[in-house]
């Protein structure tokens, strides 16, 4: 696999965490911190503005989504790059969604 997933992945989060997102944050959007297995750190930091301030049917959709990807916690990317892709894009509708 290539670090291609990982880049999308940070696209997304940072897509999902705005401009104004602190450094802090934008640290867990890396593709290199992806890559070492922090997939699952940076969607839990896209979700977690959208978590505070959602209904308690967002709240479970956003748990569901989380679940899905827990193999990504620690694991390293680049043996689930396919899973990478499906999260970023999945992130990516989510986001769009709770942004209405």
């Amino acid at each position: 696999m290539s670090h291609q997933a990982s880049l999308e992945l940070e696209m997304a989060v940072r897509k999902a965490l705005g401009r104004n997102a602190g450094r802090g944050s934008l640290l867990v959007a890396s593709a290199d911190y992806i890559d070492i297995g922090f997939g699952f750190a940076a969607l839990t930091a896209a979700v977690a503005p959208y978590y505070v301030n959602a209904t308690a049917e967002e709240q479970v959709e956003i748990s569901e989504f989380l679940k899905r990807y827990t193999e990504l916690n620690g694991g390293r990317a680049k043996e689930h790059a396919e899973l990478v892709e499906q999260a970023a894009q999945e992130l990516d509708k989510l986001i769009g969604k709770l942004k209405k």
